[in-house]
């Protein structure tokens, strides 16, 4: 059966968003073009086409080829003759900058650019699917031959690179930071601890103690703080901070980094970044410490209905301010402590009414109301009743 081309190339790129077109295999006019018309393809204002033509012309293997460090392009035949070419897709996130320089040295509008990011894996999976497509045949990546720039960064890490790496460090006194001074910084963010924060600079963010990132700058201090977010992501959430909270603040201060165009710009990001998650692991910290002082002022009462107890002697008991255990007291749970207290009181006084013929002076007196009427007085506040309503209604003596 003849494969419509135009079916499929239009429909991958409906669903991967990656321009592709089809050149004539006797004279390379475009015959079918998706993403970009004519007018307005960046391939085709280009010294990369004539290049890519004659790569395609020396191998029958799918191809692929990046220019600068961001963007890819792929060729391939077509089963029937004829010339694919996929691309460009780009490898990251433009800055307005790059899209700006981009589609000047291409000669198109900023406008008219897909920028949608894909990495080299998926581009190469892209060209594996739409050369199954085509031919029938199942495509391994493996078999995609690839030019030096692109080999690079698909090629797994041998042995000999990274002893060969840590001999160029050695030559060029280039040291790596201690793994306890990383684990001090780290324990800062976990404890909360915003003074010594604010002073204290990221070991993870000197720029001759990481090693070599990039060999660009602004490259390199990008990967610092992508890794000095990660960590401390984790040491937040390591010290309290709530997950969602945490990988939320994660994303922003990522969302941040790309808008950076300059390192002084990265540098501003990471000393926010660093202050922010202290203060948010000691306001976790502070509102844990609070709930634990109102449940152990709970507790108090529970052990003092019938003793007398003032607000001073249970904050002394607990170590804390009284102003501050009354304020979060009833922040958590919407009434003051002594009348917590007062609702306990006459909580174990209805069932000293219902269980037992102790006299109602008695049972007032028992649980510190100064007078019958006071005891009165608190029970019908608290139980819309007076306490011999009550016993005559719920007794079963």
């Amino acid at each position: 059966m003849a494969i419509n081309f135009e079916y499929v190339l239009g429909h991958f790129f409906t669903v991967t968003s990656m321009p592709v077109r089809l050149l004539s295999e006797t004279d390379n006019s475009l015959v079918a073009a998706f993403g970009y018309p004519a007018a307005a393809d960046p391939l085709e204002s280009s010294d990369l086409k004539r290049s890519l033509l004659q790569k395609a012309a020396n191998t029958a293997k799918p191809f692929m080829t990046i220019e600068g460090d961001f963007c890819t392009y792929g060729t391939m035949h077509g089963p029937e003759g004829g010339l694919v070419i996929l691309g460009p897709v780009m490898l990251r996130q433009l800055s307005n900058q790059e899209i700006q320089e981009f589609a000047f040295r291409h000669r198109i509008s900023p406008r008219d650019l897909i920028s949608k990011a894909a990495s080299l894996v998926q581009v190469a999976a892209a060209m594996s699917l739409l050369s199954f497509l085509l031919t029938g045949e199942p495509l391994n990546e493996g078999s995609i031959a690839i030019d030096n720039a692109a080999r690079a960064q698909l090629m797994p890490l041998s042995e000999d690179d990274v002893k060969t790496y840590m001999l160029q460090n050695v030559e060029n006194e280039i040291t790596h930071i201690s793994l306890q001074n990383e684990v001090s910084y780290l324990q800062l963010i976990k404890e909360g601890n915003v003074e010594a924060i604010t002073g204290k600079a990221d070991p993870g963010f000197n720029y001759s103690s990481v090693g070599i990132l990039a060999k660009k700058s602004f490259k390199h201090y990008e990967y610092m703080i992508c890794s000095s977010i990660a960590l401390a992501t984790r040491a937040a959430i390591e010290g309290g901070l709530d997950q969602a909270t945490a990988y939320s603040m994660s994303d922003l201060y990522l969302q941040r980094l790309e808008l950076c165009n300059t390192i002084e710009d990265i540098v501003k990001v990471q000393l926010d970044m660093k202050v922010a998650f202290v203060r948010q692991v000691r306001k976790a910290r502070d509102n844990r410490c609070a709930k634990s002082y109102v449940e152990k002022c709970k507790i108090i009462v529970a052990n003092n209905l019938n003793k007398p107890i003032e607000l001073d002697e249970i904050a002394k008991a607990l170590g804390v301010n009284k102003a501050y255990l009354a304020r979060k007291f009833k922040s958590e749970t919407g009434m003051g402590v002594m009348q917590y207290l007062r609702s306990k009181r006459i909580e174990a006084a209805t069932r000293m009414l219902k269980y037992s013929d102790e006299p109602i002076a008695a049972v007032a007196s028992y649980f510190c109301f100064a007078t019958q009427s006071h005891f009165g007085q608190v029970f019908r506040e608290f139980m819309a009743t007076s306490p011999q309503k009550y016993r005559d209604n719920a007794s079963v003596l």
